[in-house]
């Protein structure tokens, strides 16, 4: 099992921008960093991972909780990311495109609601 890569910095949130997506690019700045931290941030590029920020100097137990949970949903993705992954892919090999997505993901939900809905007494 590889080794997990983290790093903890006191940072400060410089900017934030909303993307096409409805994600946040989210710029933080540093005080000078020694070598080994550079180099852990260069192992961490275009990594996915968890981001705990507060305003407080020290990481609570309560905090280090939730990070644990925020972890096991990066490592393992949620039923509902890979369900739309899923439809996604089924929608291409039909000849669909990704304009045409959200149709068809409403469309194909909507009737595995519907069966699950038909099963309630």
């Amino acid at each position: 099992m590889a080794t997990i890569v983290k790093l903890t910095l006191a940072a400060c949130l410089e900017s934030y921008r909303p993307r096409k997506d409805k994600s946040f690019t989210l710029t933080f700045s540093t005080s000078e960093l020694r070598e080994y931290e550079i180099i852990t941030i260069n192992q961490l590029m275009s990594k996915i991972g968890a981001l705990h920020f507060t305003e407080s100097d020290k990481i609570e137990d309560e905090d280090m909780a939730k990070m644990d949970v925020i972890d096991k949903e990066i490592n393992n993705k949620s039923q509902s990311t890979r369900l739309r992954n899923t439809l996604f892919v089924l929608h291409q090999q039909n000849g669909g495109n990704a304009a045409s997505f959200k149709d068809f993901y409403t469309t194909e939900t909507e009737k595995i609601i519907n069966h699950y809905k038909a099963k309630l007494g």
